[in-house]
């Protein structure tokens, strides 16, 4: 990683060009909604019923099937654990029939 002038060169944050003033009011806004949070912004909900965090589980497979569901999720436009999630939930309420 290296620094950029982003008045020399051209950037652009959610649609605009970023120059190194706005970049300044972007980062203090990002610090004001950390300290008004207390803590780093989350990601997505929980998937656990208390609210914690999400169970998870990690399972080894063939490459091949690695690389499917990689495929698989950049066509959705999707990270993989959705399209992992999506099968499992598939299955178990196919195979619990």
């Amino acid at each position: 990683m290296s620094d950029v002038d982003l008045d020399d060169e051209e950037f652009t944050y959610r649609g605009e060009r970023l120059t190194e003033e706005r970049a300044g009011l972007v980062a203090a806004e990002a610090v004001k909604e950390f300290q008004r949070r207390g803590s780093l912004p989350v990601g997505r909900p929980s998937l656990a019923r208390s609210g914690g965090h999400s169970p998870t589980l990690q399972v080894r497979v063939p490459e091949s099937v690695r690389d499917a569901v990689v495929a698989l999720a950049e066509r959705r436009h999707v990270k993989p654990s959705v399209v992992i999630r999506e099968a499992l939930e598939e299955y178990l309420a196919n195979t619990a029939r």
